[in-house]
């Protein structure tokens, strides 16, 4: 954390005011800032102080990722996941699912749970997937964020290279929450897409 840059004092904002503008958990901003994500600086009080213009970076960001995918009033699949091969190869799966299911969906790519949450602040999915072992914050720490602020209708699922009892030592996953072991078969990928966005409950290409 660092000292009070030489700024006016009204270009900084508290952590509880850049979650809401970020859209997410004070305790996830309180995490960035420890973690060094966001910068920010502490009073003689011990409140932590954030620099605007960091903000207004990140949701630059967030807007940019959407706009890039947004297909207007189509669904929304949210990918979190910091294998870059891994990442290429699911967005090729779940285009040709979508394009199987003759859906159009805006397919959107997270590399890390940081950007996971910064996009789901801009933007409600109608699917999540993610996987759990990330570096800095991991895959648990983001379902425990969405399961306790997204609606039900909201789904989310885990890929995770650890088994069934490896999962559930690490951590905490609610009940309901769908826990896929990598590598996961195309067909029960595409069960996944047909259960929360396949034809018959969103338009399907073609329908005005």
């Amino acid at each position: 954390m660092s000292n009070k840059p030489q700024t006016p004092q009204d270009e900084f904002i508290t952590t509880r005011e850049a979650a809401r503008l970020l859209g997410v958990g004070l305790s996830t901003v309180q995490g960035w800032v420890e973690a060094g994500i966001l910068p920010a600086w502490k009073t003689a009080g011990g409140h932590r102080r954030i620099p605007v213009a960091s903000i207004d970076e990140l949701r630059r960001k967030q807007l940019a990722v959407l706009d890039a995918a947004q297909k207007p009033g189509k669904p929304t699949v949210l990918f979190i996941e910091d294998d870059p091969v891994q990442r290429m190869v699911y967005e090729d799966q779940i285009a040709r699912m979508a394009h199987d299911l003759g859906i159009e969906i805006n397919l959107v790519m997270a590399t890390n749970v940081f950007e996971g949450l910064l996009l789901t602040g801009q933007q409600t999915p109608n699917l999540i997937i993610t996987d759990l072992m990330m570096p800095g914050m991991d895959g648990y720490h983001l379902i425990q964020e969405l399961h306790a602020k997204l609606k039900p209708s909201v789904a989310i699922v885990v890929v995770t290279m650890l088994n069934q009892d490896e999962v559930m030592a690490r951590g905490t996953i609610p009940k309901g929450i769908k826990v896929l072991t990598k590598p996961v078969a195309y067909e029960v990928l595409l069960e996944v897409i047909r259960s929360h966005i396949g034809r018959g409950t969103l338009p399907s290409r073609g329908t005005p």
